[in-house]
């Protein structure tokens, strides 16, 4: 995974594709928990809060 912060409200994550091609993007709550959990390991270890 790779992060991009242009400024403060604006930041684009790069995902790895060996993880991503791996994903059912057809089962949406199965994407939902994976999103979830990727948000919170970006907010607990580098302080980056997603909101929306």
């Amino acid at each position: 995974m790779k992060i991009n912060i242009n400024d403060e409200n604006n930041i684009v994550i790069f995902l790895n594709k060996e993880n991503i091609k791996k994903m059912d993007f057809e089962d949406k709550e199965q994407l939902e928990i994976y999103f979830r959990e990727l948000f919170n390991t970006l907010n607990s270890d580098y302080n980056i809060k997603v909101s929306g």
